[in-house]
């Protein structure tokens, strides 16, 4: 097996102008504006100078900078997150980490997913709070393999107004804005953006004979922020329209269909700051919305073809009230306590397939079955009432103990629990190791909920961590390894059906075992289905992340991160590097490696690769940034992993791309 001869010491790209104390960097660290290496989780922050090492243009760019942080997409072009291995059985759905935007969770309650707001631009976001492993004692259901806090300009009070425009490849355009005012004590922040994209890529599946993938997109987005005193409300709207990739089924459609999404968040909060507690309330709503068409293809060769449109409409929406007492320094104790509730609604839900509009055009029942009427059904609403602490004590001045509780009350799964231990022990001011102990769950989503018969998924997990840093020199060297027992993981399992009758003429569904085929020929047999089941066996996810950063000088650094996941079904490493030059105080330059090994399982082989960004930054005045942007330098053949295997070699992704933004600060 071929490999690259190359070892990219790994590590996660630490800002240089990161400062020690930091504002907000999780629930605990907003209270405490703790040194970001002293909280027992692993915890990321990428910001500005981040985004410029890997050339990010949009949220998911910037993510996959991270050790273990694998990005990849589903043939309808769903963008999704690896974190450690953890990803859904359906290859898009039912993501296992959960995501924020100024506060306000984004994953849709009907499919799990939180790919809506992943390719929001980098322009509009002040920074990224990142935290891998389980951390459900902290953010509830969802955050199982990681939970990720996106913090917008506009969100961060940012009085830097700006207007940026960018152009590039595949008719890439992006416009928008970042804008203050202040009146007195009312204060107001404005963003906005419009993005258009008609990139395509080809085909090598059997049945797509070269056919090239619909990725056009349209999205724009508006956002605000308005203070008065200790009153804060926030709201964004977000809508994309984009065509369907490389199909359902990942045969791409002769007749383009359509994905249409919007999304509302709202926030209201109040905060006002006592003697000895900090109090905050807070209430938020998050809608979202899905109208899609596909054509769904069951069959297709060059003389014959069955298909069926699918028409598929869903919306639901989640409304919270939260208050939380963050007290201040007490015996050497930092503690908060907080109450929430939650209340999840499907506003509507249809899927429109008919079945015996098929049978009569083409005369037999042979189908796959990728979706039914149950996966959507309207109607369906959850309620939660939460309890949550979390408690810092400082034992001395060189060790610590944290510990962080959570109860989750639900109205249709009863009472779930979660739980974060940790320890942090300072060697001096330099090194230092910590550990700590998760317990989080995961709720089926109302799609996986079609098989009523699911049950919560849930891990345990321990991480240990070593952390020597010099600020003198600016160096840091980081080793974390993690171990998770994953309990009742929900899988993706497909049965043949078939119809049978007994002696009495009584027909009955049997089935045959599970499918080795996702597409069926004709006449094969009578049903494909899929169905969600809980794994009946405790599955493991393990692995190490390795950081390194060094600065030459003060005009070159270089930038590592590794990471190694190990799970029951496949061993996967990644390799990262940046290397930074400041060649002049106006011209900067940044090369960005990533290598990701192959996949080698079951049926699926997706060759591993080597791809190189270049990013270069010419600082025209104070006011004016001119960035050019080189993806792919090498054009190196990018895929990533198909569901179906249609796709033998997984689906393709861009070739060389070139871009240039301006940016205009005033």
């Amino acid at each position: 097996m071929k490999k690259y001869l190359i070892f990219l010491f790994p590590i996660f790209l630490i800002s240089d102008e990161l400062a020690l104390l930091l504002e907000e960097a999780d629930k605990i660290i907003r209270d405490k504006k703790l040194n970001l290496k002293d909280m027992p989780s692993t915890i990321t922050l990428l910001q500005k100078s981040d985004f410029d090492k890997v050339g990010a243009r949009t949220l998911i760019e910037a993510l996959s900078s991270l050790p273990n942080v694998e990005i990849s997409i589903s043939s309808i072009g769903w963008n999704y997150l690896i974190i450690r291995g953890y990803k859904s059985p359906n290859m898009s759905l039912f993501d296992k980490v959960k995501i924020f935007i100024d506060g306000v969770p984004v994953n849709e309650l009907t499919t799990g997913s939180a790919h809506f707001y992943l390719n929001l631009p980098i322009e509009l976001i002040e920074r990224i709070e990142v935290f891998r492993g389980a951390n459900s004692s902290l953010y509830g259901n969802g955050a199982y393999a990681g939970a990720i806090s996106v913090i917008t300009k506009i969100g961060d009070r940012s009085s830097e107004d700006s207007f940026f425009i960018k152009s590039g490849s595949s008719e890439n355009e992006v416009v928008g804005f970042n804008i203050s005012k202040k009146f007195g004590y009312l204060e107001t922040y404005f963003d906005g953006y419009s993005y258009s994209d008609k990139s395509e890529n080809s085909s090598k599946g059997d049945l797509n004979r070269g056919e090239n993938s619909d990725e056009n997109l349209k999205s724009y987005g508006l956002g605000l922020n308005i203070i008065y005193r200790d009153f804060e409300f926030s709201s964004r709207y977000k809508s994309d329209i984009s065509g369907n990739f490389f199909g359902s089924s990942e045969i791409i459609e002769n007749e383009k269909g359509f994905q249409k999404k919007e999304s509302l968040l709202s926030k209201l909060s109040y905060k006002t700051d006592l003697d000895f507690v900090d109090i905050q309330l807070s209430t938020g709503v998050n809608i979202f919305k899905n109208s899609s068409l596909f054509q769904t293809y069951y069959f297709k060769s060059e003389n014959f073809e069955t298909s069926n449109t699918d028409i598929i409409e869903y919306s639901d929406r989640l409304k919270f009230i939260e208050t939380k007492l963050s007290f201040s320094k007490f015996l050497d104790n930092y503690f908060s306590i907080g109450l929430k509730y939650e209340k999840w609604d499907s506003l509507n839900s249809s899927y429109l397939f008919e079945k015996e509009e098929f049978q009569k055009n083409y005369g037999f029942t042979s189908f796959y079955r990728y979706r039914s009427d149950e996966d959507f059904v309207e109607g369906k609403e959850e309620e939660i009432y939460t309890l949550y602490f979390q408690n810092l004590y400082s034992v001395n001045q060189n060790f610590d103990i944290s510990l962080s509780g959570r109860v989750d009350k639900y109205l249709n799964y009863g009472d779930e629990n979660s739980f974060q231990l940790g320890s942090i022990y300072r060697f001096s001011d330099m090194a230092r190791v910590k550990g700590v102990y998760n317990r989080a769950y995961r709720l089926p989503s109302w799609n996986e909920e079609s098989d009523t018969t699911l049950e919560i998924e849930k891990l345990d997990g321990l991480e240990i961590a070593f952390i020597y840093e010099n600020l003198v020199t600016d160096f840091l060297f980081e080793i974390n390894l993690f171990r998770y027992l994953n309990h009742k993981t929900i899988e993706t399992q497909f049965y043949q059906q078939n119809i049978v009758e007994d002696t009495n003429n009584h027909k009955h569904i049997v089935e045959v075992g599970t499918a080795q085929d996702n597409i069926i020929q004709e006449n094969e047999i009578d049903e494909y289905e899929r169905k969600f089941k809980n794994s009946s066996r405790a599955t493991e996810n393990r692995g190490v992340e390795l950081n390194l950063n060094y600065r030459f000088n003060q005009d070159y650094s270089l930038n590592f991160n590794y990471g190694y996941v190990d799970t029951e079904k496949y061993h996967r490493y990644l390799s990262k590097l940046t290397f930074s030059a400041e060649v002049t105080s106006k011209i900067s330059f940044y090369t960005y490696f990533l290598y990701v090994d192959e996949i080698d399982k079951d049926r699926v082989f997706i060759s591993e690769y080597l791809k190189i960004d270049e990013t270069l930054i010419y600082k025209i005045d104070n006011s004016s940034t001119l960035k050019l942007y080189i993806k792919n330098i090498f054009n190196s053949d990018i895929y990533v992993e198909s569901f179906t295997t249609v796709e033998k070699d997984g689906l393709k992704r861009d070739g060389r791309e070139i871009f240039i933004s301006y940016i205009y600060d005033f």
